[in-house]
């Protein structure tokens, strides 16, 4: 057996009481909310939602997230520990794509006082299932994954950057990392 596998094996085992927790006796942490209606949220588009949808109703500052796939694994973990300073200070918004992205949303995910947003590149389908990894930030209010319409996209770099616009129109504002740093965009 393989370290990947024993590590999935793990994961499962450690996971599946919570899961069985939400889906039998809190189903309302695992239930799709649509249409979904927050302020944050064009009100022109059809948005579904699971999680702490009422994140996107909070007064808590939110910043929409990207990293550059042309950062090095050295620059990927400098990202991760100045990001991790500011966890309780910002619900942080994106698709989790790159994987810069991805690290930072794990490192969120594991923290107590992170709040984290989905944007899904294509429509939510009706029996969407949360990765393990969102369980726990599910379970204590400070995880959302949302998506807007109706019909599956397929997933390119126009998908990837429309997920990338739309995270900034949800926070209101944006930091894109670089290689040479992060950058505020408004």
């Amino acid at each position: 057996m393989s370290e990947e596998m024993l590590s999935a094996v793990n994961r499962y085992i450690d996971y599946n009481p919570l899961k069985f927790e939400l889906r039998y006796n809190q189903p309302e942490f695992l239930a799709i909310h649509e249409p979904l209606a927050a302020w944050r949220l064009s009100t022109e588009e059809f948005w579904r939602g699971i999680g702490a949808v009422d994140l996107l109703d909070c007064d808590k500052p939110f910043i929409a997230l990207r990293i550059s796939r042309k950062l090095s694994p050295r620059q990927v973990n400098e990202a991760v520990a100045r990001i991790r300073r500011r966890v309780g200070d910002y619900i942080f918004v994106s698709g989790w794509i790159s994987p810069g992205e991805k690290a930072v949303r794990d490192m969120l995910l594991a923290e107590p006082r992170g709040r984290i947003v989905q944007i899904l590149p294509s429509a939510m389908p009706h029996d969407f299932k949360v990765g393990s990894l969102w369980l726990e930030a599910i379970r204590d209010r400070r995880a959302a994954i949302i998506a807007r319409g109706n019909s599956e996209i397929e997933f390119s770099r126009a998908a990837c950057l429309e997920v990338n616009a739309t995270a900034v129109r949800v926070a209101g504002k944006a930091v894109y990392w670089l290689p040479e740093g992060p950058k505020l965009v408004s």
